[in-house]
């Protein structure tokens, strides 16, 4: 059929902008960090989640679109899109709506959403406190009228597909059908290749009141995969060709440029001939929603490693899930359509203990019998030398090596550590320097540190018998809200340029540094006005994102810091040591903490005259301990809890 441009309704042009930001991935948290505790552990996934995902929706009827704030309208596998504000109950382990930050979908107790219907539905049944500041329900196009509109389109391609159906016979390349009922032992790739699969077209209604133009492609594809053994090319052919379409739905509203041959600059990826943000909006949050459930209905005792996209890493086998919810039970419905007679949960993996570093890495640290390993590398590249034997190379290139040199990796690794790691030239660099196809070596950070995206909990060391070592492992529960999640990561961030997260140590440092961080940043100065001619209110600022003040001095911060705020009590007289200055010159003063260990010239005790003095800057390490401990000693009446921050 000829292509012809296909523009959108005006009502569609107009909320697309709104959609498309609705629009927005699929949730992928860690929730633990480090070696997980030797047990048995689960990978489920949602089966076929995006090409079962396709047959969520029905034709929109953009005209008859309406503006709500009603909770009841998005209730009931509706086409709804929102902003909601919301704040899920204390102690819920895996809230369910997302919000947007440049790293992807973080879930906080609280805070304000784009969602979907679907999410609305199901943090409505974990009792969350909702509040629709603004949203759109679209209803479904009646089947009748989908058809009428339709009519000449389909007997044109009816026409056109018989033509090509008596063309391919004549020229033998249609020699047999394969039957509906042949195992899937007796299918070939070729024998697939020339099938056709004759469905009732159009699908009939389940009762549904509109139609659901992408239920027959799901069905195809799915019953394409279904006859070929997972792993196999065919089935990953299979499964990229449905994937595809969903990703397809949503291209152009990203903002995602592409390099342009023809132009030899980066061009913006417009809208495909399918795309349509309220299609990708529904079917990534009714994805979401899913998973999401699923987490919810987990037994209080149980644990969940981690979760990517569509899979989750749990200590519930998977054939014991509660999938009793609304949410499951409607993607149930779904499989059962397009996939008669296959579960929505399949077991992909089984292992008995688990390294999880980040969000989309897990590696295994021991097998569970004749289970195959689970290793996902989190962006990361498995180095192979060239002097290696060739046994070695086989073994590494297997999920247990490359979860054996991802371990050991992340064993050893330090700050600012790099690989290298070959990639070709791309094709922007072919075409203007007239290049060939080669490789290139480039240095990679190397990224196996948590991503803070959920507050850490209940630090401690775990053993890793395989490895004869301990790391550090601790658990998560969500942030209260989004600002103190980024801003703990802003300061981490900054913190693992000289550290990394491996031990119990490690970690005592890293919260002395964050509670200085964050006591320095509550800390407000005054700002003059510009102009001594112009009246202006003396204003009040942050120093910095994270608080700037006091954050210098690398591993000897702390006790620094301690040192120059006493000083700074001492000659001021504060803080119980009003009494002491008069006994003391500056240089008798200096001396004396010098002899101490603690070095001080005469200019520093002279300068911390001027200085601001505020409460609670230094960290509570040992060594600000041990400061702290001697000069009590010496001044009896020094306030030592005024210098060190809160916990």
């Amino acid at each position: 059929m000829k292509a012809v441009d296909v523009l959108p309704s005006d009502i569609r042009r107009w909320l697309e902008p709104f959609l498309a930001d609705v629009f927005q991935g699929g949730r992928n948290e860690a929730y633990v960090f480090g070696p997980s505790e030797v047990g048995t552990w689960y990978d489920s996934d949602l089966a076929g989640a995006y090409v079962t995902g396709l047959a969520v929706f029905m034709s929109l009827d953009y005209a008859q679109a309406r503006f709500t704030r009603d909770l009841a309208d998005f209730i009931g596998g509706r086409a709804g899109f929102a902003q909601v504000a919301f704040r899920f109950p204390e102690g819920t382990r895996f809230p369910c709506l997302p919000v947007q930050v440049d790293t992807g979908l973080w879930f906080p107790l609280s805070g304000v959403s784009l969602c979907t219907a679907a999410e609305i539905e199901l943090a409505q049944a974990m009792g969350a406190e909702l509040d629709v500041r603004f949203g759109v329900v679209i209803p479904p196009l009646p089947r009748e009228e989908v058809f009428a509109r339709s009519a000449p389109l389909l007997e044109r391609w009816r026409a056109e597909r018989a033509a090509r159906q008596q063309a391919e016979a004549s020229s033998g390349m249609l020699e047999r059908a394969v039957p509906a009922n042949t195992p899937a032992d007796d299918t070939g790739a070729a024998d697939v290749f020339v099938a056709r699969t004759e469905m009732q077209f159009p699908p009939p209604s389940h009762g549904d009141e509109g139609y659901r133009p992408m239920e027959s492609f799901g069905i195809f594809v799915r019953w394409l995969r279904l006859r070929f053994q997972r792993k196999s090319l065919p089935f990953e052919f299979c499964k990229l060709v449905g994937n595809t379409l969903y990703g397809t739905t949503g291209q152009g509203y990203s903002g995602v440029r592409s390099f342009g041959p023809r132009q030899l600059a980066s061009q913006p990826i417009g809208p495909s001939r399918v795309s349509e943000a309220a299609i990708a909006a529904l079917v990534c949050g009714f994805v979401r929603a899913t998973v999401s459930e699923i987490l919810w209905k987990l037994p209080p005792d149980a644990t969940a490693l981690s979760l990517t996209t569509d899979g989750a890493l749990m200590s519930v086998p998977t054939d014991q899930l509660d999938l009793s919810g609304s949410i499951c039970q409607r993607y149930q419905a779904l499989v059962d359509r397009v996939a008669p007679g296959t579960a929505m949960v399949e077991a992909k993996h089984q292992v008995r203990q688990a390294f999880i570093p980040r969000t989309r890495g897990c590696f295994t640290v021991e097998r569970d019998e004749e289970h195959p390993a689970l290793c996902a590398k989190a962006g990361h590249k498995v180095l192979i030398p060239d002097d290696l034997p060739d046994a070695e190379k086989k073994r590494l290139r297997t999920p247990e090596g490359e979860s054996d040199w991802m371990i050991r990796l992340a064993l050893g690794r330090y700050p600012r550590q790099k690989l290298p790691r070959d990639s070709f030239f791309s094709l922007r660099e072919q075409l203007i320097n007239d290049w060939d196809l080669q490789k290139k070596t480039l240095d990679v950070a190397v990224a196996l540190e948590y991503d803070f995206k959920r507050r850490p909990v209940n630090p401690r060391m775990v053993r890793m018998a395989p490895y004869g070592a301990e790391h550090l492992a601790f658990d998560t529960e969500p942030w209260d809200c989004v600002e103190d999640a980024m801003l703990t990561r802003e300061v981490f961030r900054r913190w693992k340029q000289e550290n990394n997260l491996k031990t119990l140590d490690d970690w005592h440092r890293w919260q002395a540094s964050l509670v200085v961080h964050l006591g320095n940043r509550r800390r407000r100065v005054m700002r003059p006005a510009a102009r001594k001619d112009v009246h202006q209110p003396a204003t009040l600022r942050l120093r910095g994102a994270t608080g700037q003040k006091h954050l210098r001095g690398g591993a000897a911060g702390p006790l620094r810091l301690v040192v120059r705020t006493f000083l700074a009590a001492f000659t001021q007289g504060a803080w119980g040591l009003a009494g002491e200055k008069a006994r003391w010159t500056y240089k008798e003063l200096a001396l004396w903490l010098t002899e101490l260990g603690y070095p001080v010239s005469e200019s520093d005790v002279k300068n911390a005259r001027r200085s601001r003095l505020d409460e609670g800057v230094a960290a509570d390490t040992p060594e600000v301990r041990g400061f702290l401990k001697r000069m009590k000693q010496r001044f009896a009446g020094m306030e030592v809890e005024r210098f060190v921050a809160a916990g």
